[in-house]
């Protein structure tokens, strides 16, 4: 009985080791696009209620007429969903490409074509991602693998009790879940 405890106790103990070593190996970061996520970005969705409707191309031309209450900033979600067209302007041309969406004559906004997103890993440990919270530096570019998802790993040379961190998409809020190891 008292050998069973001793073996139970050193092959615990062993365990704890061996996985206090794996965490000091690295920390790999792991993203994909939430579909299921109603905060997740959509295209053509100008008022961010998570659908693309006639209500959205709507508010496109009432703030090309600049109505009062209906102007988009440029670097937010809804300038960048009412740009469907990917020419970083909002015109005339966001309201139609909408309502061809709508209509079912496309099933996706030209924008969506465009190249692979950038995606940047920030977070709150500078002595892991090189700065804290930064979403411009370049060497925390994800790298989008053949499934579609985006991978970044770090090697880090002591064991954190916690690290917080966000992926940036495009330059935007984020519109994927990080997660880690």
């Amino acid at each position: 009985m008292q050998r069973t405890k001793r073996v139970i106790s050193l092959v615990l103990s062993l365990m704890l080791v061996v996985s206090c070593f794996t965490c000091l190996a690295s920390v790999r970061v792991f993203a994909d696009k939430d579909t299921n996520n109603s905060a997740t970005f959509l295209y053509g969705d100008v008022d961010g209620d998570g659908k693309v409707r006639i209500n959205d191309a709507t508010a496109i031309q009432r703030h090309l007429a600049e109505q009062e209450g209906y102007i988009l900033e440029p670097g937010t979600d809804a300038f960048k969903a009412a740009d469907v067209d990917g020419d970083g302007q909002i015109t005339i041309d966001d309201v139609t490409t909408i309502q061809r969406y709508l209509a079912e004559f496309i099933d996706h906004f030209p924008v969506e074509e465009a190249e692979d997103d950038t995606i940047i890993v920030a977070g709150s440990e500078a002595e892991i991602f090189g700065t804290g919270w930064d979403a411009t530096n370049e060497d925390n570019l994800m790298t989008k693998q053949p499934d579609g998802t985006y991978t970044k790993e770090y090697t880090v040379d002591k064991a954190y009790d916690a690290v917080q961190l966000k992926a940036v998409v495009n330059g935007f809020g984020s519109a994927i879940r990080p997660t880690t190891m």
